[in-house]
């Protein structure tokens, strides 16, 4: 509004110092509104900009709970089925390079990856992360 009623007063010769202006006047307005009434009724605002749409703080909370009892499962693991479930589930390594990284077959690698994930699933579902029939092979 502000800069329409300044184009309709005459030539504008500055339009970047004319904004500055705009701005600082429009900010000082705010500031001296704020003073005389700080409190603004939540019933007023369409929505309060400093809240976030991201994820909220309980389920940041809950997937960092699940993370560090997906931890616990791995590590309760054997030796070789946990390396082999890191080495494929979290580095992301074909059967192959595993099998020829620990000198064992491409069956063991597959045999033990799958104990792993079966293994993670029961101790999740035994402290009541997943359901019974929620499929946990997707860690």
């Amino acid at each position: 509004m502000r800069l329409l009623r300044a184009r309709e007063k005459g030539e504008i010769r500055s339009a970047k110092a004319l904004m500055f202006t705009i701005a600082r006047n429009a900010l000082r307005d705010f500031l001296r509104r704020k003073g005389k009434n700080p409190n603004i009724p939540v019933t007023e605002t369409d929505e309060i900009a400093v809240l976030d749409d991201g994820v909220g703080v309980v389920e940041s909370v809950c997937r960092q709970q699940e993370l560090a009892l997906l931890a616990e499962a791995i590590n309760h693991l054997p030796e070789r089925c946990r390396e082999v479930l890191l080495l494929r589930k979290i580095k992301g390594h074909s059967q192959r390079e595993i099998a020829d990284l620990l000198g064992i077959t491409e069956n063991t690698v597959e045999s033990l990856a799958a104990k792993g994930v079966r293994r993670c699933g029961e101790y999740l579902r035994a402290r009541g992360v997943a359901g019974r029939n929620q499929d946990v092979t997707r860690i």
